[in-house]
């Protein structure tokens, strides 16, 4: 039961107007209205033609001083003729072309419920032709036949109309823009009819032109959607109340409601979900948003919509489906950078980084002023060389080139391990792969594996292009190795610099080659002299002896390369030689098997 507020007694005091019922003599300014009664839905059979029969029958018999029941015998012989069964129950969008036809103000429609027993109940509604938004549900009680229930239905659609003519003066006032008039009409017309609904749809027009608290429309709203579930002017009045008031949970369901009950309209879906979104509702708003855009596929607001709550609900790969749609329903989506950013943003959650960088590049191609778009892609760029790499290899394990690339990157984040077995690998895998061995060379030196390094150069030559390769790779890492060497006064570093400049020298003879073979030589024999005196061995002295004269040799024949100092190696080579040739005669075994005795290394 609605029950009258301050607001009401306000109204009624600022018009000058009572609560009372207008005066019966007000009736009779407005053209008596002609309804007409539809066939009921009763399943197969003539039941339903009768119950309506009845219904129109109960109608005529009752007070009806304003109203003009049309022929239903006239309808259904008009439907004879075209055809149709005088027994159908017809569409809605049928029923209301007949009744327009049939110059009808208001029609009745319903269905017969089989309730307990032999007992029926009657369900329906009062409708405005003018309006399918207003209408007045009309239900009854489970009675023992069906003539009474259709005497009992008559009977409540007389009464509900007895808010009509206060509705009329309601909607009067609002035309006329006098909306505290509208109120109180409204309100006379639910106090008239208690149950009233389309009274109440007048009274919510009015609250709104007035300006009234929210609170006050949520009652008038929840009351007339009370009585009737089926209006969505009660769920949008409640929806819009219920988003001034803060609570975003009833305004989410209300808005539901309204889309579940014009899904039809697109305009109304979109104002719907639109302030679904707006409330943090895209959960709710998903479902309703898709049947939408799937009833409506060329309407390019409800696409978009559709997209927008795609990726507010986080489902990427439908998003990027809908959202490639877009651009063509509308070319416009190209024109605003955040969309290419929203696109590629939604590849890259979706796990397609390609098309993520690709929908990124093109729209800093086309924006190329906008700075967050290219930040995108900056950002998309480098994230994907962290992984691009190991997908592509994930996806081709025996491409030889993404092998070798790996190794690279592994080698210049210092993982030379990982960088050996990458290499390995790639070599393994391609034969064919260009220099790859130079490559696996290069790793082993990395980890200090260098006489496998120099196993794998002296295995890639096979032709005389690869010589000069390999001779010019060992030629510069050789001398590398001999600087560090000259640092480290360690003659494992000077053997192993040397190791390499022999295998470039053996290759290809030059005198750069050959003034560091003899360069490193004589660091061998130095270091291995100085050791003599202490270490006592005949191996380590004949190996001073001979790169000495290795030295001596390379140097006279290549000194042009560096004449001071080939000039200094061979001033100190020929000093040292008298020594290492007397620890060679002491530490060596003679013709009668005994070593000589030892004498001390000149200083």
């Amino acid at each position: 039961m609605f029950r009258l507020t301050a607001v009401t007694v306000a109204l009624a005091v600022a018009t000058g107007a009572g609560l009372s019922p207008t005066p019966a003599s007000a009736q009779q300014e407005f053209v008596r209205q002609r309804l007409l009664v539809h066939n009921f839905d009763a399943g197969r059979g003539s039941l339903g033609r009768r119950v309506g029969d009845a219904v129109e029958g109960a109608i005529n018999h009752g007070p009806k001083r304003d109203l003009v029941v049309v022929s239903r015998w006239e309808m259904l012989q008009e439907l004879q003729k075209a055809g149709f069964n005088t027994d159908s129950v017809l569409l809605g969008s049928e029923i209301r072309d007949i009744t327009r036809r049939h110059r009808a103000d208001e029609y009745v429609v319903g269905r017969v419920l089989q309730g307990t027993g032999r007992a029926f109940r009657l369900e329906g509604a009062l409708m405005l032709t003018r309006d399918s938004g207003l209408k007045q549900p009309i239900i009854t009680a489970e009675l023992n036949d069906v003539g009474a229930a259709a005497d009992a239905f008559g009977a409540e659609v007389l009464r509900a109309r007895e808010q009509l003519v206060h509705v009329r003066h309601c909607e009067n006032a609002m035309r006329a823009n006098t909306p505290r008039v509208a109120a109180v009409a409204a309100l006379e017309g639910i106090k008239a009819y208690p149950r009233a609904t389309v009274a109440r749809a007048c009274l919510l027009r009015a609250y709104g032109a007035l300006g009234l608290p929210s609170d006050s429309v949520v009652q008038v709203a929840s009351a007339l959607v009370s009585f009737d579930s089926t209006s969505w002017i009660g769920w949008e009045a409640l929806a819009n109340a219920n988003d001034d008031l803060g609570r975003r949970d009833a305004a989410g369901a209300a808005w539901a409601n309204v889309a579940r009950l014009q899904g039809f309209d697109a305009d109304v879906v979109a104002r719907a979900v639109t302030a679904l979104m707006r409330d943090g509702n895209a959960v709710v708003a998903k479902p309703i948003i898709a049947k939408a855009a799937t009833d409506h596929p060329d309407n390019e607001h409800l696409a978009g919509l559709y997209w927008r709550v795609l990726l507010a609900t986080e489902d990427w790969l439908e998003a990027t489906k809908v959202g490639e749609a877009l651009r063509k329903l509308s070319p416009t989506y190209e024109t605003q950078p955040e969309y290419f950013a929203r696109m590629a943003g939604a590849y890259r959650n979706a796990k397609q980084p390609f098309n993520a960088i690709s929908r990124a590049a093109e729209g800093v191609a086309l924006h190329p002023e906008d700075p967050e778009l290219y930040l995108l892609y900056t950002q998309l760029i480098l994230a994907e060389n962290d992984t691009a790499l190991a997908r592509g290899i994930e996806r081709f394990p025996k491409s030889g080139k993404l092998l070798a690339l790996d190794a690279q990157l592994r080698r210049k984040r210092g993982d030379t391990k990982g960088a050996l077995d990458a290499t390995r690998r790639a070599v393994a895998q391609d034969t064919s792969l260009a220099r790859g061995y130079l490559q696996l060379a290069q790793a082993y030196i990395d980890v200090d594996q260098g006489d496998s390094a120099l196993a794998v150069l002296q295995a890639g030559v096979k032709t005389a292009a690869d010589s000069a390769v390999v001779a010019q790779f060992a030629l510069s890492r050789g001398n590398a190795m001999y600087r560090a060497a000259n640092g480290t006064k360690k003659r494992a570093d000077f053997e192993a610099a040397l190791r390499f400049l022999e295998l470039s020298q053996h290759l290809a003879h030059t005198p750069n080659a050959g003034f560091l073979v003899g360069s490193a030589s004589f660091g061998v024999a130095q270091l291995a002299a100085t050791e003599l005196p202490t270490a006592k061995s005949c191996t380590l002295a004949t190996l001073a002896q001979d790169k000495l004269v290795v030295a001596e040799m390379e140097l006279a024949v290549n000194g042009q390369v560096a004449p001071d100092a080939a000039k200094q190696f061979l001033d100190y080579a020929g000093q040292l030689r008298p020594y290492v040739q007397q620890q060679v005669k002491a530490l060596c075994p003679g013709p009668a098997g005994t070593p000589a005795s030892a004498t001390h290394a000149p200083h």
